[in-house]
């Protein structure tokens, strides 16, 4: 119900797939539904039904009609023609009444005569479509069969064109043992005493590879080295973000402190009797696959107080005032055990990036003349080691429109899997190498691209050698303002270089040059990568004063 039991999540959202071969054979459909507090159910897209919600337009934020505790089901009736062949969904919201609400409950179903004119049919009834298995698993195929004249002899059960098995008497059953990893595609067919054979509607499903237990990384170790900035002002207000350079700031292991308490790092914070109120740190890192991490936790080290920021958010704030904190700003107190102990954080994991992130972190004293300061910092990470190989172009977004000739910057992610790295990123261009990056981001630069539409991918050469292509993405580059080019480099141009002079009348647009020389340009002598070599006459110490060209 969200981080706090007091002002819980007000929506929660349900779906479920259920399979129909022949919808006619169904009527007299009744949907039935437990709901706490309020519901509304929505069939193939369509609401079907609400029960204890306003009337009009409903939406997250929207509150039940009133608090229900009943365990009791509400039914209503369902249109038998929006049921369709093949897969269906129920999509169901559940509304709290109030944000405080003690409990929630939902469950449905859904209910049918059956209309025995067919003639005969089977389907699989289990497993249910899309479901996904972790290996090492043995699935259960189930068939329905249904004749009204004759009967069935059998159900054969298939992965695709392979056959399973087969079950002679009702319910058909079979059980795949330990079935492959990846995709299956299961279906049945039932055969009548006439060998006439029925075949189910296919039925996807997949085996997915066991999940690894999380792994623990540390993406900031305690003891690391810090950049830092001790002043008499505060540094720009870009201070915290990504792309801050800090470049010249000074640079230190931790811990780091005024030297009391024996820091590897002494800084100086100011005068005795007027420290400076805030020290300033950074500090990067590589995050290789940032969409693996579960959790992180942060141990801090201040003395008196702390705000850290994650690539230019805040994300803690300790011992610190509320509002907004300034150079000047003092921390709370004094920092009881005199920042000589590690405190415990826990941080949502979705501002981390691909490639460098950087940690930014403000240390406020207690008081001007305070005798003391400590700081150390450490960041580790819980990261799942199942997630799939794969490559991933993430910017520009599918359908982007980038307007030259600023161009835009080509991004990727990628998992190699296993314990191989990732040594570079190729980017195409409708299949054309655009360019390579080897940078820990894995970013590109793409500068004037051409106008037109665009098939952009990414191929990652992972360290053993092997690659892996990324799905298409469609982009737009808007055509810069058309231009035509009159005269070009390299045209042929008529000259005149035997020395005379040709008066005025040369430059007219009716003059006649059909008598001149022509030749293609760049024209001249000197023998520096003229195409067309012009005459300075026959004297080399006295050459031609005026060449004409037109």
């Amino acid at each position: 119900y969200g981080p706090n039991a007091s002002a819980k999540y007000t929506t929660t959202y349900f779906r479920r797939a259920f399979t129909v071969a022949n919808p006619t054979l169904y009527s007299n459909l009744s949907v039935n539904v437990l709901r706490d507090d309020g519901a509304i159910v929505h069939l193939n897209g369509v609401e079907i039904f609400r029960n204890n919600m306003p009337a009009g337009a409903v939406n997250f934020a929207t509150f039940a009609t009133a608090s229900v505790d009943s365990q009791n089901y509400v039914s209503a009736a369902v249109n038998a023609s929006l049921i369709r062949t093949g897969t269906n969904v129920f999509a169901v919201e559940i509304h709290q009444s109030d944000l405080s609400s003690s409990d929630i409950s939902f469950d449905l179903s859904l209910t049918a005569d059956t209309n025995v004119t067919q003639t005969h049919f089977v389907y699989l009834t289990g497993p249910e479509p899309g479901a996904v298995f972790a290996a090492p698993t043995n699935l259960t195929l189930s068939a329905n069969a249904l004749i009204t004249v004759g009967s069935f002899t059998n159900v054969e059960f298939f992965d695709g064109a392979v056959k399973l098995g087969e079950d002679n008497a009702a319910p058909y059953n079979f059980v795949l043992v330990n079935p492959s990893f990846g995709a299956h595609t299961l279906s049945a067919v039932a055969v009548t005493s006439g060998g006439i054979r029925r075949t189910s509607p296919p039925v996807a499903i997949t085996v997915a590879q066991p999940a690894a237990p999380p792994v623990a990384l540390t993406l900031v170790p305690p003891g690391a080295t810090w950049r830092y900035m001790a002043s008499a002002s505060a540094p720009a207000a870009t201070w915290p973000a990504l792309s801050f350079n800090d470049s010249a700031w000074p640079s230190g292991p931790a811990e780091l402190g005024f030297g009391d308490g024996g820091e590897p790092t002494v800084i100086n914070g100011g005068p005795a009797a007027n420290r400076y109120p805030t020290i300033y740190f950074r500090h990067a890192f590589t995050v290789n696959d940032p969409a693996a991490i579960t959790s992180l936790a942060l141990q801090l080290k201040r003395d008196d107080g702390a705000v850290v920021y994650l690539n230019g958010a805040e994300v803690l704030r300790d011992n610190m005032p509320a509002g907004a904190i300034a150079y000047t700003t003092l921390a709370t107190a004094s920092a009881t055990d005199d920042g000589a102990t590690f405190l415990g954080f826990s941080l949502e994991p979705a501002l981390l990036r691909h490639g460098t992130n950087v940690l930014a972190v403000e240390v406020h004293q207690s008081a001007l003349d305070s005798s003391d300061l400590s700081f150390d910092l450490s960041l580790t990470a819980l990261a799942s080691t199942n997630r799939a190989r794969g490559c991933w172009l993430v910017s520009p977004a599918e359908g982007a429109t980038l307007a030259p000739p600023i161009g835009g910057t080509l991004a990727a992610q990628a998992v190699a899997g296993g314990s191989l790295g990732l040594a570079r990123m190729d980017y195409y261009s409708d299949g054309v190498l655009i360019g390579a990056s080897t940078n820990s981001s894995f970013t590109l630069a793409w500068p004037n691209p051409p106008g037109g539409a665009h098939v952009l991918t990414a191929v990652v050469t992972d360290s053993a050698g092997g690659s892996v292509t990324s799905a298409p993405v469609n982009i737009t580059v808007l055509a810069p303002p058309l231009a035509t080019a009159l005269i070009s480099f390299g045209d042929v141009w008529n000259y005149m270089d035997d020395g005379s002079n040709q008066g005025t009348n040369w430059t007219g647009r009716l003059f006649n040059d059909a008598t001149w020389a022509a030749g293609p340009a760049r024209l001249g002598y000197g023998g520096d990568g003229e195409v067309t070599t012009v005459s300075f006459g026959t004297n080399a110490a006295l050459k031609h004063l005026t060449t004409y060209f037109r």
